[in-house]
């Protein structure tokens, strides 16, 4: 009798523990309820991914895809997305060795091709590449990473891992190192400035024409060409590439500023640091300043005189693709057309500022008014009124269907809003937002650290995706989501369904 009481005793509490055990996946199908109570209950759990100290391929089978029996992507195209316990975790989440990343491989048919673990891919883990190209890859091994061009086509190594030490300069050329020299490489391996380099505490930059090395240590400034040939070798005067000519600053006091060509001829200056000044739109230099005394003199960099204003009450001014602008003696600020001439609103008054559109591809001017806020396309010449605070304003767009938007500040961070002609027809606010190229991502707090609910814009300034869970994401070539949302990442659509997705088994 003793014996059947203990085991049905047994019996109860294996049956009470196995049915606790399977509440909360039961819990999970209850339709009542909330997002954030489902949340707590699966989704918010982090198992890491198993992290090898390994460069071969390790093909996995996927925990969940959606195989398409047509391919989404182009011929020779794949996705690649890292996932690694830092982007989960945070710092505290990180494998002893500091790294511990691991880049997905998936075709345009939703199916894994491999897993590289403990790597970084040079251009960005997550997009779609072409496994026509050859692509830098860096793998943690020995303590150290180590870069070499790596062939998606064929999964293995173009180039062998060579090198200790690579960062990009600019589109397609990169810093390098190897036993211990600096030397610069193009996206093919092929050596542009020779491994000659010996201070290891220098910094690389491409100007238009040029290189410039620079060498922290010792404060001296080498050029070369854009085919590897030395221009400058050790100036202690810091120098930059203005078009074909090199633009030499010395920023001692009293140091003076002065524009020679290639074999040293001077051609402007010398004059001091104010008044001989190179002029950015974007990250392209579009022209020279020059104030020779008398006038403002602005340049492009064919050194064609594109504008000449009297110095009288001007301070300073400055040379954009479209107008100029000036700091007058007074300390305001004015706008020219490149004719000269004052931009003026349409009630005649002047404008105070200058703000960018979100992909800095576009400026604009702004005036505030007691009803709003005035604003001028600089390039069209065309002319905007917002009912809006003007100190609220940070950014102003205008889209191809002719909607147009801005980010004003508020209490809580920003809101975003979308006009057309009737007037505001959406708005969200977020606490921060990023560009994705032309796209926007708007970033919501949630319940869930590190993990928000986001909105993304397309260029028509229409909302394309919405976040229903707490998730950190991002675009592949504005085609496709990768998603972390909990224990699980992957590709998704912009309706919300799983192309690829890795994470725990699911019952």
């Amino acid at each position: 009798m003793r014996n059947y009481l203990l085991t049905g005793l047994l019996s109860l509490f294996l049956l009470l523990l196995v049915a606790c055990k399977a509440l909360p996946q039961e819990a999970l199908e209850e339709e009542h309820l909330t997002t954030e109570e489902v949340l707590t209950t699966k989704e918010i759990a982090v198992i890491p991914p198993v992290i090898k100290d390994s460069t071969s391929l390790i093909v996995s089978k996927p925990i969940l895809n959606q195989l398409q029996e047509k391919s989404i992507l182009k011929d020779d195209e794949v996705f690649t997305f890292s996932f690694s316990t830092d982007l989960i975790y945070g710092m505290g989440g990180m494998m002893a060795n500091g790294f511990s990343k691991s880049l997905y491989i998936v075709d345009g048919h939703g199916k894994l091709r491999g897993t590289l673990h403990n790597v970084n891919l040079i251009d960005g883990g997550t997009g779609i590449i072409n496994t026509s190209n050859k692509y830098f890859l860096g793998v943690y091994k020995n303590d150290k990473m180590w870069y070499g061009l790596y062939d998606f086509k064929v999964m293995d190594w173009s180039t062998p891992p060579i090198y200790n030490d690579l960062s990009m300069l600019s589109s397609g050329y990169y810093r390098a190192a190897k036993d211990g020299l600096s030397g610069v490489i193009d996206e093919f391996g092929n050596v542009v400035v020779p491994f000659e380099i010996a201070d290891t505490n220098v910094g690389f930059y491409k100007y238009s024409n040029f290189y410039v090395v620079t060498y922290w240590q010792e404060e001296l400034h080498t050029v070369y060409d854009l085919d590897g040939n030395m221009v400058v070798d050790k100036s202690p005067i810091a120098i930059s590439g203005f078009g074909p000519n090199l633009l030499y600053t010395d920023y001692a006091q009293n140091g003076q500023t002065y524009l020679t060509d290639v074999v040293g001829n001077v051609l402007m200056g010398p004059v001091g640091n104010n008044d001989l000044i190179m002029s950015y739109n974007g990250q392209e230099e579009e022209s020279l300043v020059f104030n020779d005394g008398i006038n403002f003199n602005i340049y492009d960099t064919a050194l064609n005189l594109r504008l000449q204003v009297p110095s009288e009450h001007f301070m300073r001014v400055w040379g954009a693709s479209d107008y100029y602008f000036a700091y007058m003696d007074d300390g305001t600020e004015k706008f020219y057309w490149l004719d000269g001439s004052e931009i003026l609103s349409s009630s005649g008054h002047p404008y105070e500022r200058s703000i960018n559109s979100l992909d800095y591809t576009a400026s604009f001017l702004q005036r505030n008014t007691e009803n709003g806020v005035e604003i001028i396309d600089t390039k069209t010449k065309k002319a905007y009124t917002l009912s809006i605070l003007g100190d609220t304003l940070y950014f102003f767009s205008v889209y191809e269907n002719g909607r147009y938007s801005t980010i004003e500040s508020n209490e809580l961070g920003v809101q975003f809003k979308v006009y057309d002609a009737s007037g505001e027809i959406f708005s969200v606010g977020a606490q921060w937002y990023y560009n994705s190229g032309d796209w926007l991502i708007l970033e919501k707090e949630s319940q869930v650290p590190n993990l928000y609910l986001n909105t993304v814009i397309d260029r028509t300034g229409t909302v394309i995706y919405e976040s229903k869970y707490p998730e950190s994401i991002q675009l592949f070539d504005n085609q496709f989501l990768y998603v972390q949302r909990g224990n699980y990442a992957g590709i998704m659509d912009f309706e919300g369904n799983w192309i690829y997705k890795i994470g725990p088994e699911e019952n």
